[in-house]
């Protein structure tokens, strides 16, 4: 049996017990449990609101502030992620909103996916279910500005569809993607195929160059595709084809050897899980990822089986030399340890930073703060030789998430820095019922932690109910700039929401 130096506590072996009381005659009474303020199996740690080695009550802290409480923590009211300048008073987010160009309701405008060069000056969403003269054959738009200071909604977009649209082609419905330096645009047809639009310069008009298509053989193919940095590379996947096993999936890459050349269809590889079992894991739901040189190729397979769960893998192809291809790439997998059953890793894709270190996936099933609250996973690592599964991943939560959030479901997105993590969670209630959200976690840089990190939530300031905000998600290179569709707003009308970001 032991005093602490105050004579306040007292150790009976394991147990910690306080004063409650003296009586008469000085008899002091002790009782089990720890002093005010304190908490843990030896009262080592502070209760939330209290900070410092003894664990001292904060202050009142009011509007967006709260205590930087914690053993370690200073007890001063600190702004809350979003918030700054003189009494937490000053919004560091700006929203505004975009509505499609046409007015019809049932347009779908933003669901299939909206894509932002990096730095910040070309954007493209897609209608999936408008029709300038056959209905639901699709309208893919392009604006540009000069500065990010400038609105898009001031400029006219470019306008695309497919020649000869036949009803219910809904090009763009499921996904459209610009490459980095906003020169090639790639948009899909309805699961059959997809179509490539190129220039040499932004001062040039985009022009058709390539359809791609899996000559029959893939199900599902081409919902959603990916184009490395160099543009060299074009991928996208086929969840739905029966390769190994039925609806194991495959993920279908395109390489050309310079930017003046095409993709053809006979320059495709097809890619699939390797050593898959007898369990289809469905392999590219959702987009992959390249890293900026297409040395690097990740994909998800959200049913892949590990033991006796199916809660979802990534795969990741790396290219030996730049003269090889994927078909002779060494392959990693990785899995969450601490998955549930059915977690749905990967369900929405990946995303890789332009250096291909740091990797994210959506888990839209995780269960941590209610059924289907949902989660990011985070693969990290120091180089390019070193493998994903050299350590261990991070998994990020919503701190304020609730049952069927499901975060993670459309898209994890990192910027090409690597410093920002911005992720939908459409079913958020957070300004109306399922209007969504963008988490966004921001570190400081390759030092710090996602973990280490609190995210802000990106909010539509006019949502509608039911709208769910980010079916896909598209950041410019360091993450300040973040773009969201709501595809069901305005009677499925549709819109997109920008978000700035200050530093």
């Amino acid at each position: 049996i032991a005093f602490s130096s105050d004579g306040d506590l007292l150790a009976a072996g394991s147990q910690y017990i306080s004063v409650v009381g003296v009586e008469d005659g000085g008899v002091v009474l002790f009782g089990q449990g720890c002093p005010d303020g304190q908490t843990g199996d030896q009262c080592e740690l502070c209760l939330p609101g209290y900070f410092g080695a003894s664990c001292s009550a904060c202050p009142s802290c009011s509007g967006h502030t709260e205590c930087d409480d914690g053993k370690s923590g200073s007890g001063q009211c600190l702004c809350l992620p979003g918030w700054g300048g003189t009494g937490c008073l000053t919004s560091l987010v700006f929203a505004e909103s975009m509505l499609a160009p046409l007015s019809d309701s049932s347009q779908n405008f933003g669901a299939g996916g909206v894509s932002l060069s990096a730095d910040g000056l070309t954007f493209a969403a897609a209608a999936g279910e408008a029709g300038l003269d056959v209905g639901a054959a699709g309208i893919v738009y392009v604006w540009e500005r000069a500065s990010v200071n400038d609105d898009f909604n001031a400029s006219t977009p470019a306008v695309f569809n497919a020649s000869n649209s036949v009803y219910y082609e809904k090009l763009g419905g499921s996904g459209v993607t610009l490459s980095p330096d906003g020169l090639l645009l790639v948009a899909s047809i309805y699961n059959s195929r997809g179509l490539v639009w190129e220039r040499a310069t932004r001062n040039d008009d985009f022009a058709l160059t390539c359809t791609v298509t899996d000559l029959g053989l893939g199900k599902d193919y081409g919902s959603t595709f990916a184009v490395s940095g160099n543009r060299l590379f074009l991928a996208t996947g086929a969840p739905q084809t029966s390769v190994i096993v039925s609806g194991n999936g495959a993920v279908y890459v395109y390489q050309r050897a310079t930017t003046s050349d095409i993709f053809e269809d006979n320059s495709r590889i097809m890619l699939t899980a390797p050593n898959a079992d007898n369990y289809g894991g469905n392999l590219g739901n959702g987009i992959p990822a390249f890293s900026e040189d297409g040395m690097v190729l990740a994909a998800g397979a959200y049913l892949q089986r590990v033991g006796e769960k199916l809660p979802g893998v990534v795969y990741v192809w790396h290219r030996n030399t730049p003269s090889s291809n994927f078909n002779d790439s060494w392959v990693e997998k990785l899995i969450d340890p601490a998955a549930s059953f059915d977690s749905h890793l990967g369900f929405g894709g990946v995303s890789l930073s332009s250096n291909g270190l740091v990797l994210a996936a959506g888990q839209m099933r995780t269960s941590l703060n209610g059924k289907y609250s949902g989660a990011v996973v985070v693969w990290e690592r120091t180089s390019a030789s070193e493998s994903f599964n050299a350590t261990a991943p991070t998994k990020l939560l919503d701190p304020n998430g609730k049952a069927e959030d499901e975060l993670g479901s459309f898209s994890a997105q990192v910027s090409p820095d690597g410093n920002v993590i911005a992720s939908s969670s459409p079913k958020k209630d957070e300004t109306n019922t399922d209007a969504g959200a963008v988490l966004y976690w921001r570190r400081s840089g390759a030092g710090q932690s996602f973990a280490d990190v609190i995210p802000y939530s990106l909010v539509d300031p006019n949502p509608d109910m039911s709208q769910k905000l980010g079916s896909r998600v598209g950041m410019n290179s360091d993450g300040s700039i973040v773009v969201a569709g709501a595809g069901a707003a305005q009677s499925r009308r549709g819109k997109v929401v920008f978000f700035t970001i200050a530093p």
